[in-house]
């Protein structure tokens, strides 16, 4: 029988139920409004997964939702206990309409939403763990967009990683169970949710929202192959596998555009060894660092991370280089070592410029430039020279004309 139209009173607060606009295995979810028509979603379960403990697991979420909720309002813990025509019920904040589920089957996700959405899951994953709670069922389906901010929801399949509590007879959802739960399922082994087999199924969530795609993609074509993707212990598309260059030909993102930190946190992520996956805080400060000035839209209107190892786009193959001319002549040196000193031997032995007056430093696409002459370094700006700040690197770019103390150069390449 439909919740639809019913009000609940839940710890003294009236609630309407209205339409439904989910349902799956174990419970219908239905969109709910209280007295100020403030949005909320009721959860209510279904009477084979309403009996045994569910009642238990689910009053230590509520009686912890507010703590969680001021630690991280992306965490969408229940906040209220009900039984309705027999069956258990919740009622928790509304997170959204739309799951990253959803989007990711749409257009797709820019690399910077997907890295904000990334970084939201993690910090939600890092703040459960920091009470004790193993969120137990990470997919993308379980997180809600709502503008630029997501929701964690449907944190029933919890587990405790201190204090005795009953285990989720519940595994996780196929698409992202580690190689120690999936073996366990195939034996019919009750499955063991841990920190561990966790931060393989947020590997999994977080190569979808970063790449675009899950990461046995182009593994996929029958269950075996599939399987042996997921439990071989590596990273699928680890660009230094040997393998077919068709792997990052499936979708998404190829792997190549990734950092070296992004790597190898993800080359950690599948170890078979569940110790050696990293945390959420781990990835958070990865990401966190990537956000920050080193995400980079090339030319071909792709966009890859930046890292000093690239030498080229990994899209359309464009090598990075980068040339200093002098005087508008056919006089150039080479700015694509990691690090280039530029002085009065390469500037004509002009007299103003100083034995070492600037070093240029390349990070893969990106050409840095810091001024360390006596005299000042000058970037034309318009119609005019502007002078560059002592000691501090600037981003320059192809195209531009800079002045050394007195010797004019422009840089080629890009």
């Amino acid at each position: 029988m439909s919740a639809k139209g019913t009000q609940l009173t839940i710890d003294g607060q009236i609630y309407r139920i209205l339409e439904r606009c989910a349902e799956g295995g174990e419970a219908e979810i239905y969109r709910a409004e209280d007295e100020r028509g403030a949005p909320f979603a009721f959860k209510h379960f279904k009477r084979k997964t309403s009996r045994g403990d569910r009642e238990q697991r689910t009053r230590f979420l509520v009686e912890r939702s507010r703590l969680l909720r001021d630690c991280c309002p992306a965490i969408k813990a229940p906040i209220g206990l009900t039984t309705l025509q027999g069956r258990l019920g919740h009622i928790a904040p509304w997170a959204g309409d739309e799951t990253l589920a959803n989007r990711l089957e749409g257009p797709g996700l820019s690399m910077t939403d997907g890295l904000v959405f990334a970084i939201a899951f993690v910090q939600a994953v890092d703040v459960l763990l920091h009470h004790g709670v193993v969120l137990g069922d990470a997919s993308l389906t379980n997180i809600v967009a709502h503008g630029d901010r997501i929701g964690v929801v449907d944190l029933d399949n919890y587990q405790l990683t201190k204090a005795k509590n009953s285990a989720s007879a519940f595994a996780g959802q196929p698409n992202y169970l580690a190689p120690e739960i999936r073996t366990a399922v195939a034996r019919g082994e009750p499955p063991t949710i841990s920190e561990w087999s966790d931060r393989f199924a947020v590997a999994v969530v977080l190569h979808e929202l970063i790449l675009c795609k899950h990461p046995a993609a182009g593994f996929d074509g029958d269950l075996d192959r599939f399987r042996l993707a997921m439990t071989s212990g590596q990273w699928p598309h680890d660009p230094d596998l040997p393998g077919p260059p068709s792997r990052d030909g499936v979708g998404g993102y190829p792997a190549t555009i990734l950092n070296q930190p992004l790597r190898a946190l993800f080359r950690r992520a599948f170890s078979l060894k569940p110790d050696q996956r990293p945390s959420a805080a781990e990835w958070r400060a990865a990401l966190v660092d990537a956000l920050n000035g080193q995400c980079y839209l090339h030319a071909c209107g792709q966009p890859l991370f930046v890292d000093p190892s690239q030498r080229q786009c990994p899209h359309c193959g464009r090598a990075f280089s980068f040339q200093l001319l002098r005087g508008w002549t056919a006089e150039a040196f080479s700015l694509d070592a990691p690090e280039t000193k530029i002085g009065r031997a390469q500037l004509g032995n002009h007299p103003m410029v100083s034995g070492e007056h600037a070093v240029f430093r390349r990070r893969g696409p990106l050409l840095e430039l810091v001024s360390v002459g006596l005299n000042p370094t000058y970037r034309r700006s318009g119609n005019a020279w502007c002078k560059l700040p002592h000691g501090r690197p600037v981003l320059v770019n192809a195209g531009e004309r800079l002045k050394f103390a007195e010797v004019e150069t422009i840089i080629a390449g890009g």
